[in-house]
């Protein structure tokens, strides 16, 4: 899912586990493990940004999956830069009406890359890096510049993004991404994460049906 060059998107309602579910990728990336592929490889060197939680929360999770993988911390140190934006208000990547994208934000990440060697970079959730409406625009223009960034630095890049709010009982697809479909059409892979429902949880004998997810939807470009 991760391309090396591109941005890939993934999208989802709130409390899924779209946020738990990148920071495993990025543990399997760093470990190189495979754990959740099935196919082990070299380690790679991934920064995870969370700009929704602190850093408590964040190394939480982390230290829950490495449990829950039998992993040692050992095997992410220098391999994983996990970092917190809830306070740095400056770290935002468009702003205004019109979308005008913060340009030295771009080129100090460009620089973190090079220092650090980074293999791929998760951003979660987009709407919490940007102070500009969600409109088609605004989000081509995003768009546009995080794939110029991955194309030269080359670099994986994962977008985490919601869906729009939803009557009860819709379900969600992949056209529900917040700000429409230019973000989608800038990225080389999309793809929707579902939560279980509750009928399905009964159906599958499962104790707790929001222990699950799967891939509603997925497309390439």
């Amino acid at each position: 899912f991760y391309a090396r060059g591109y941005t890939s998107v993934t999208v989802a309602p709130p409390k899924v586990g779209k946020s738990m579910l990148g920071l495993a990728e990025a543990i399997d990336m760093a470990t190189g493990r495979g754990f959740l592929t099935g196919a082990p490889r070299e380690p790679l060197k991934v920064v995870y940004y969370n700009a929704e939680d602190d850093e408590n929360v964040i190394d939480g999770r982390i230290a829950a999956l490495l449990e829950a993988y039998g992993i040692d911390q050992n095997e992410i140190a220098g391999q994983i830069f996990p970092t917190s934006g809830v306070d740095r208000p400056e770290f935002f990547m468009v702003s205004g009406q019109e979308g005008i994208i913060n340009e030295a934000l771009f080129v100090s990440i460009e620089k973190f890359i090079q220092e650090t060697g980074a293999d791929a970079l998760i951003f979660d959730p987009l709407q919490d890096l940007s102070r500009s409406p969600e409109t088609n625009e605004v989000f081509r223009l995003l768009g546009q510049r995080l794939r110029r960034m991955a194309s030269t630095m080359n670099v994986a890049l994962g977008l985490i993004h919601h869906t729009r709010k939803l009557a009860p009982g819709v379900a969600a697809s992949i056209d529900d991404a917040r700000g429409g479909s230019a973000l989608r059409g800038t990225a080389r892979f999309n793809r929707l994460l579902i939560g279980m429902s509750e009928d399905e949880g009964v159906k599958a004998g499962v104790p707790n049906h929001r222990h699950y997810l799967r891939v509603g939807d997925m497309e390439s470009n």
